[in-house]
């Protein structure tokens, strides 16, 4: 093996997988995603293309989300995150050997270059854009994703969507294949990670998917190297859904509250 890569946005949540990753194995670089786009550009998205592709409703629901995640949720979820990573140990930052890109975007020519000198064998996704097949073709042997959901029940928005829905069985965190689709990609690792509803947020729960993703990313890199990889399709119904909006938040919210009452 000539190399592994890792596309990732840069977060404390984002560095403690990767140092986890390079503790077990050499990382040739990491390229973080920064999502550099002008004001004009970010308008444009929310108040044209967004609305044109999925509806003027949904896109003001999702902004009113965002909105209140960061008036009402963000401190919760940075002390959330601040927890696990002192349970954790308490690490900040990546190993000073590992190279450190940035890019405005993983598809970028920028990005491409970067790719074309390190060459890499295995690519890891950590939450980045949707990639295209330039990027997905600069892995010599495969491009893994983690994904918080079980595909192909709920691709895209993931697991909220499956607590949305009450179905607690399927909540869990997948490594697959990157191809053109969002989340279509044959499966490598895949496992149910349990939602205690008397405790659990769906913020907390992806912290546990992310740690758990991280264990079962270094499974199938191993796999790789030892050439016994077996990625599968898994039969059954096909779901994608899009990014929560508030009105979805808070039905679940209050569904949540409503289970702890009964427990």
């Amino acid at each position: 093996m000539s190399g592994l890569v890792i596309l990732a946005q840069r977060s404390p949540l984002s560095e403690h997988s990767i140092r986890r990753i390079a503790e077990a194995k050499k990382v040739s670089g990491v390229i973080f995603e920064e999502r550099r786009r002008p004001a004009w550009e970010k308008l444009r998205w929310w108040f044209w293309t967004l609305p044109r592709r999925r509806g003027l409703l949904y896109c003001l629901d999702r902004m009113a989300f965002i909105l209140y995640e960061r008036i009402f949720l963000l401190g919760g979820e940075q002390a959330d995150v601040a927890r696990f990573l002192s349970a954790a140990g308490g690490e900040r930052g990546l190993p000073k050997d590992i190279p450190v890109y940035e890019v405005s975007s993983v598809n970028s020519p920028e990005a491409l270059a970067v790719l074309g000198r390190l060459q890499p064998d295995i690519i890891l996704v950590m939450g980045t854009s949707i990639i295209k097949e330039a990027t997905i073709k600069t892995a010599r042997r495969m491009m893994l994703n983690i994904h918080c959901g079980i595909t192909p029940q709920y691709r895209g928005g993931g697991n909220f969507h499956a607590l949305c829905r009450g179905d607690f069985e399927n909540v869990g965190v997948t490594i697959h294949q990157v191809d053109s689709g969002i989340d279509t990609g044959n499966i490598l690792y895949q496992e149910r990670v349990p939602f205690d509803a008397r405790r659990d947020t769906p913020f907390r729960h992806s912290l546990r998917c992310v740690e758990r993703g991280g264990k079962l990313f270094l499974k199938a890199i191993d796999d790789i190297e030892r050439g016994r990889e077996k990625p599968f399709k898994k039969a059954g119904q096909d779901g994608f859904f899009l990014s929560h909006t508030l009105t979805e938040y808070l039905r679940l919210n209050r569904k949540l509250k409503g289970f702890r009452k009964l427990r």
